[in-house]
């Protein structure tokens, strides 16, 4: 068991351990196990801590403006509606190139990479999530208030019209006409 460093996230007063999968947190004297997903460790450290900076997929900025209560599972679904009213509160967001807190309950996520692509197009969510960057003039790790990033996809991609040529090839697309 290791030791993760301290960080400007993690409250004064907390000791945070690691081995493997588990996260040990000592608060007041008092271990509490905290058994984690590859992909859900941050959002369970936030939970439980109260940290709200989320982790969003940039392409997920114009997912959730189409999101009508379908998705891969009953459990996506879920954490997609829950993750869409954490949202409409406005909260701050750092975009990402890889599985965020929306994957987090993914079928298709597999230790923390999505396998949602097929084997003649690897990287695609990667691809969409890149494209709507630089449509938007953002970066990867961008902090951002959700309202904003939003009026940004919509300004800049969904407005124009420019959803199809980032994602058109989507399984999803056509809910999203």
């Amino acid at each position: 068991m290791k030791k993760v460093p301290d960080s400007d996230t993690q409250p004064t007063g907390i000791q945070l351990l690691r081995n493997s999968h588990r996260y040990i947190v000592i608060f007041i004297g008092i271990p509490a196990d905290i058994l984690v997903r590859d992909t859900v460790q941050m959002t369970i450290w936030r939970k439980v801590f109260n940290k709200m900076l989320y982790r969003i997929r940039a392409h997920h900025g114009m997912c959730f403006s189409f999101f009508q209560g379908k998705g891969y599972s009953g459990d996506f679904i879920e954490n997609m509606q829950a993750m869409k009213e954490t949202l409409s509160r406005n909260p701050e967001v750092v975009l990402l190139c890889e599985t965020d807190d929306v994957c987090s309950r993914c079928p298709n996520n597999h230790f923390g990479q999505c396998a949602g692509s097929s084997p003649e197009t690897p990287g695609k969510a990667e691809s969409y999530d890149r494209q709507v960057l630089a449509l938007c003039g953002l970066r990867e790790g961008t902090k951002i208030r959700w309202e904003d990033f939003a009026d940004a996809v919509q300004t800049h991609i969904l407005s124009p019209g420019k959803r199809r040529e980032i994602c058109g090839d989507c399984e999803w697309d056509s809910l999203c006409r």
